[in-house]
């Protein structure tokens, strides 16, 4: 077996990780500050989700889709503004938003799962693309 190093190093950022001891408990920073070394590193929920909804939008969706879903989910503007931007009728504009929202709704359905709690019940998915969606 041979072990290959990765050409860069990886690079953890702070705030984007968890940091769990060997009981998936998550670690504070005095521990980490203190020297305790962490049993497993997990990429935090909201980093996973806002990935995943921009690997969606760039790989899964038309150029057209793409435009009108950030234009209507992320930026917030109306189906009429966009169509008048575009050049578009009303009608299609409406037409490439259901596709985007159904693709979305496809890739997006079991990791939205993952922003639900018993404490904090799930947003609407719209919500939830609009909020992980954004340009970070």
């Amino acid at each position: 077996m041979q072990f290959l190093e990765p050409e860069a190093p990886i690079v953890l950022l702070e705030g984007e990780y968890l940091y769990l001891t060997n009981r998936l408990e998550p670690m504070s920073a005095a521990e980490l500050d203190g020297g305790a070394a962490a049993r497993f590193v997990v990429r935090r929920k909201e980093d996973t989700l806002r990935r995943l909804v921009q690997c969606v939008l760039q790989t899964e969706l038309s150029a057209a889709e793409r435009n009108i879903a950030e234009r209507l989910l992320l930026r917030g503007e109306s189906v009429s503004a966009v169509a008048r931007r575009c050049g578009m009728t009303r009608g299609r504009v409406q037409t490439l938003s259901e596709k985007a929202d159904s693709k979305l709704r496809a890739y997006l359905k079991y990791p939205f799962l993952m922003d639900f709690s018993l404490v904090d019940p799930a947003k609407p998915f719209l919500e939830t693309v609009k909020q992980y969606g954004g340009v970070q």
